[in-house]
């Protein structure tokens, strides 16, 4: 019945063809065989299914959001808003390291550009947003990576 009112439907959208009333066949399985005629109302099992269908899809759509949100997007913003507080009480004389790996100790913040010395006389200027954290913590994490 399927096939036969797509195709119907398609005929009338595409051909701009009035849509004729259709004679729908009542369901063999469901223990009728006979025709209906197309004003008479037809069980109403299948539309419970689909219905019952679009429900729990939607559920289950809802659930893979929850999930992906606790366990990739939350986790992200709270390491986010974690290095976010980290910037922003970044002083000089702190010992960081950058996201490329290199250890130094802060001299100056100016805007968004930190000077930070990387041996005796030697100051390389790097973006706020690429320093990684703390020496002391990155120094702490290498060591535990070590053992």
């Amino acid at each position: 019945m399927l096939p036969v009112l797509a195709s119907a439907l398609n005929l009338a959208l595409h051909a701009q063809v009035a849509l004729l009333p259709i004679v729908a066949q009542a369901d063999p399985l469901a223990g009728g065989g006979a025709p209906v005629a197309a004003g008479e109302p037809v069980a109403a099992a299948p539309a419970q299914a689909a219905n019952g269908g679009a429900w729990i899809s939607w559920v289950m759509m809802l659930g893979v959001f929850a999930i992906f949100y606790f366990l990739v997007l939350r986790p992200q913003q709270k390491k986010a808003n974690l290095h976010k507080t980290f910037l922003d009480a970044l002083q000089p004389d702190a010992s960081v390291v950058t996201s490329g790996g290199i250890y130094g100790k802060v001299v100056s913040i100016q805007d968004q550009i930190v000077t930070v010395e990387i041996a005796d006389r030697v100051r390389i200027r790097v973006h706020k947003s690429h320093v990684a954290g703390s020496a002391a913590n990155a120094a702490d994490a290498l060591a535990a990576q070590q053992r």
